[in-house]
């Protein structure tokens, strides 16, 4: 084993758009980054080399339309030709939106995959309803409404575990193609569907418990001396996603970078 991956995407942004992301991850986690990018201006591509971040281009039209779900097909791609013993566990990570307090891979030996709530229930957030119903009518959605919402911003696990639930993703997602339900931001309903219907042996990390605290639906927040959200144990959470809701929040965040 040669340590931990983090894979994330970042089409077409620039230096301000990705370097919370970079500079805080790499205050704490100095493993191998791969970021899918495309259209890097000069400064941004020696922004990530300086900071020692490896770059997948993409040749081909990005239609941001469906970027949400195709890059799970890039991710796949690009795992597939990685050896399963290369890393112990991967990272699969939006990045305009997060920012890091420690090492993303903090307590997570516990299981071969880890997936996100929010701290909000499918049935209770109009967006995530609207999404699921979409996909799976009133019926599927009364079966869930009481789930906690699994953000698909966040996904960790051994690669063998990452590259199975995307296969069982994109098999669904063909399903769902056929029955014409398909639409461009459909992958976190998807996701929230596969989790409480068809994935066996996860973990569900809960945001003030786990080492990803995922933010648009939180209703309290505690912080340190140094301006660090804090878990319910007042340790640092390692990866804020969705940090930038509240301005006020943003401004205090930022600060660490």
């Amino acid at each position: 084993m040669n340590g931990n991956l983090v894979i994330g995407s970042a089409f077409s942004y620039q230096i301000e758009q990705i370097e919370p992301f970079v500079k805080s991850l790499r205050r704490y986690y100095g493993g191998k980054v791969v970021l899918f990018v495309q259209n890097l201006d000069e400064a941004t591509r020696a922004f990530y080399e300086h900071h020692n971040i490896d770059t997948h281009e993409i040749a081909e039209t990005i239609d941001f339309g469906t970027i949400n779900v195709m890059r799970f097909q890039m991710y796949h791609q690009f795992l597939n030709n990685v050896a399963a013993s290369q890393f112990r566990k991967v990272f699969l990570v939006d990045t305009r939106d997060v920012i890091f307090q420690g090492d993303p891979f903090t307590n997570t030996d516990m299981a071969s995959l880890y997936l996100y709530a929010e701290p909000e229930m499918i049935g209770a957030c109009a967006v995530n309803a609207d999404w699921y119903k979409q996909l799976y009518g009133d019926t599927g959605l009364a079966e869930v409404k009481n789930q906690l919402i699994i953000c698909g911003g966040a996904i960790l696990g051994t690669r063998d575990a990452v590259l199975n639930l995307i296969e069982i993703f994109w098999a669904e997602l063909g399903v769902l193609a056929g029955n014409q339900r398909f639409f461009g931001k459909c992958d976190q309903a998807l996701l929230n569907y596969l989790a409480y219907n068809k994935l066996k042996n996860w973990i569900l990390g809960a945001t003030y418990s786990s080492n990803v605290a995922t933010l648009h639906h939180a209703k309290y927040f505690k912080f340190n001396s140094n301006g660090q959200l804090l878990n319910a144990n007042d340790e640092p959470i390692p990866v804020v996603h969705q940090y930038d809701r509240r301005e006020w929040f943003k401004d205090l965040l930022l600060r660490q970078v």
